[in-house]
């Protein structure tokens, strides 16, 4: 039996190495000190985003989500993205990501938000497969990304 509540300091702390796990996964190198100063205060500002965490029975964390809250010009609303969903990958399969996913998409409704949206690699079709299974829409943006200490042409 997994559940899906609201991530608090304690379970951070459970979190933690999941955290660096997913970061992992997406070629990023974790620091556990920058980790939890950055959750930590990510618990504190619910109004810029809300943690979800799966836990078992036992109280063993096992996949966590974290929605982020963004205004929009073109629709003059906000929306939710999931920019993390996480699970461990032996509770892949299971129904984990799907059920931390319905919580995200309640949250979104009790926000009144317009939409919860997330990205994902090409290369990760495990993921897409979950995410094609949802009534999801593909979207044809493409994302850019400028590094803050790039030095643009004149």
């Amino acid at each position: 039996m997994i559940r899906v509540v609201a991530a608090t300091p304690q379970l951070l702390v459970k979190m933690l190495p999941l955290i660096a796990d997913y970061q992992r996964f997406y070629r990023m190198e974790p620091n556990d000190e920058r980790n939890l100063r950055f959750f930590s205060e990510l618990l504190e500002q619910p109004e810029l985003a809300v943690q979800f965490v799966a836990v078992t029975a036992e109280d063993r964390v096992v996949g966590f989500s974290t929605v982020y809250f963004f205004p929009s010009s073109l629709s003059a609303r906000t929306y939710g993205v999931l920019n993390d969903l996480y699970t461990l990958p032996e509770f892949r399969g299971q129904g984990v990501g799907r059920q931390l996913i319905r919580r995200c998409q309640e949250l979104a409704k009790e926000r009144g938000l317009s939409a919860l949206e997330w990205l994902t690699q090409k290369e990760n079709t495990a993921a897409q497969r979950l995410y094609d299974s949802l009534p999801t829409e593909k979207s044809e943006w493409l994302t850019y990304t400028l590094q803050a200490a790039s030095e643009l042409p004149v």
